[in-house]
C-alpha cells in the first residue's frame, strides 16, 4: 500500500493496510517516525512509492502544491497492475490523464470518491470497467460525522477565544486576518 499524505486519514489508511497484512510505504511532507515504528512503514519519495505500490491511496489536502499532483507522469510510473484510490480532493488528480491511463490499461484501476468537478462528473468514467465511482461519501459514517461536529465546535471555541483553530489548513491567513 502506498499512502500519499500521512495526515490523520492517511495514517488511518496505513493502519488498515497493515492490519490486512500489506507492507506500507508512504510519501508525505514530513516523515512520521512513530508510524514507521508502529507499522514498519517506509518513507519514500513519490516516484519511488508509485513504482513500488500495488495500491496508491491519495490523502492530501488541496493546496497549490497538490493540485494536479497525480497526472500522466505519475500514472506512467505506476505498476500496470496498480490501483489508484482518491478520497482526498478531486483536483489533486488530473482526471483526463487518469481516464487515458485507465483506457490504455497503464494502470489496472481506480476508486474515486472525489472529482475535479463534483457537480459534473466526467461522463468519460461511465462505462469504464476498471473504475469504481462513489458520490463523495467516504466519510459518511456516524463516528466520522460526530468527530467532524466536535472539530467544528472546538474550532469555533478557539476562534471565539482569539486563538488559531487547531485544524486550520492555512494558518498564515488566519494570522493575517487578526
Amino acid at each position: 500500500m502506498g499512502v500519499v499524505g500521512l495526515g490523520r486519514v492517511g495514517t488511518w489508511v496505513a493502519r488498515m493496510a497493515d492490519g490486512l497484512g500489506m507492507k506500507v510505504v508512504y510519501y508525505s511532507r514530513h516523515r512520521d517516525e512513530e508510524v514507521e515504528l508502529e507499522l514498519g512503514a517506509e518513507f519514500r519519495s513519490l516516484p519511488e512509492l508509485l513504482k513500488m505500490a500495488d495500491v496508491v491511496s491519495v490523502n492530501v489536502p488541496l493546496t497549490k502544491e497538490t493540485r494536479g499532483m497525480m497526472g500522466e507522469g505519475q500514472f506512467s510510473m505506476m505498476k500496470k497492475g496498480a490501483i489508484l484510490v482518491n478520497t482526498a480532493r478531486g483536483p489533486v488528480v488530473k482526471e483526463n490523464d487518469l481516464i487515458k491511463a485507465l483506457r490504455e490499461k497503464r494502470i489496472a484501476g481506480a476508486g474515486l470518491d472525489v472529482f475535479e468537478n463534483e457537480s459534473g462528473i466526467s461522463r468519460e468514467f461511465y462505462g469504464l470497467p476498471n473504475v469504481v465511482l462513489t458520490p463523495h461519501i467516504a466519510s459518511s459514517t456516524i463516528d466520522a460525522r460526530v468527530m467532524m461536529a466536535k472539530l467544528v465546535i472546538n474550532g469555533l471555541k478557539q476562534v471565539l477565544a482569539g486563538q488559531c483553530p487547531e485544524n486550520v489548513v492555512n494558518p498564515e491567513v488566519f494570522k493575517h486576518e487578526q
